[in-house]
């Protein structure tokens, strides 16, 4: 029984967690912010190493990872359409980008409370990694926003968060101010949240792949009988008959293995043309490379006194963009 729900857990990870909640909703904010805000913006500047590749990638998923008898339909129990459904309905359920922001997802989940639920990996490293994206989203900001006014008058930043609400264009739910930002908070939060989204939120969804999916009988893609209705003694005959065959193991533990790759641009990297003849923000980059390498060498610390490393949320791993 406990496979057959692993095997279920790995429908919704793959479906909403990693694709629909990082992947598709990322690129939702990227194709918005090509169409509403110019190159020289400074949301835009801001924003763009973390958007690099991701329309890309998603593109190769809809027309070979998602394709009729690609991966998913060789690999995962619901195929092709079963796993479109499920985001479908993902999607058109309770999803509010309200629950992008760390802080309130952890408090509706329950599991904020460290003296309740310690040695949660996930909450206390994605925690500092949200406060180093924050501190590094705000410092750039306030270059280019004085003050609450100089947000609320930007127009080409209202237009397109007047897209990203658009029922009929970007359909993203749960945004500040229901589609307009009036103070430096909203926008600042807005944009930690996209970033943090974008990297280490994807991190924590895609980078473990390889890792839980290629061992075929702690995480199989489908199972080929029905769950046990009787408690009933079984073997590992009963196992092994259940478990995929050698063509789908062979292509979930290769698909796993691919999208598990090792981040080459990793996060806070980013290229000398990155607000370019604007001379402050090289400091500020220094700075959030230091606040990274610290936490990076906090989780190798507490990763070394622990018997099952948690190395997902390390900034040395984490990927600067949705690009894998």
């Amino acid at each position: 029984m406990k496979t057959h729900v692993q095997c279920a857990d790995a429908q919704v990870q793959e479906a909403v967690s990693h694709l629909l909640c990082t992947h598709l909703v990322i690129e939702t904010f990227a194709v918005s912010a090509h169409r509403q805000l110019s190159v020289g913006h400074p949301v835009f500047q801001l924003l763009a190493p973390h958007l690099h590749f991701t329309m890309a990638i998603n593109s190769a998923a809809r027309t070979t990872m998602l394709a009729p008898d690609g991966p998913i339909d060789k690999v995962m129990a619901l195929g092709r359409e079963g796993t479109l459904a499920l985001i479908a309905k993902a999607w058109n359920s309770d999803w509010s980008f309200a629950r992008y922001d760390l802080h309130a997802d952890l408090r509706a989940r329950g599991v904020d409370d460290p003296a309740l639920l310690p040695n949660y990996h996930y909450r206390d490293d994605a925690l500092t990694v949200w406060g180093a994206i924050e501190d590094f989203v705000t410092a750039i900001l306030r270059l280019f926003y004085k003050g609450d006014a100089d947000v609320s008058q930007d127009w080409e930043l209202q237009a397109w968060m007047r897209e990203l609400a658009n029922p009929d264009v970007g359909n993203i739910r749960g945004l500040p101010g229901d589609g307009r930002l009036d103070t430096f908070d909203q926008l600042s939060r807005l944009l930690t949240a996209i970033i943090f989204t974008a990297s280490a939120e994807h991190a924590s969804t895609n980078n473990g792949q390889y890792d839980m999916y290629g061992y075929m009988p702690n995480v199989p893609g489908a199972m080929y009988s029905p769950p046990p209705t009787t408690r009933q003694a079984l073997t590992e005959e009963n196992l092994a008959g259940a478990l995929p065959g050698a063509l789908a193991s062979a292509a979930q533990i290769a698909m796993v293995h691919l999208l598990s790759e090792p981040a080459v641009e990793t996060l806070g990297r980013y290229e000398p043309e990155f607000f370019a003849g604007t001379p402050q923000v090289e400091h500020i980059v220094l700075k959030f490379n230091r606040q990274l390498e610290e936490i990076s060498r906090n989780i190798d610390a507490r990763n070394h006194r622990i018997g099952v490393p948690y190395t997902y949320l390390d900034p040395a791993r984490v990927y600067q963009s949705i690009e894998i």
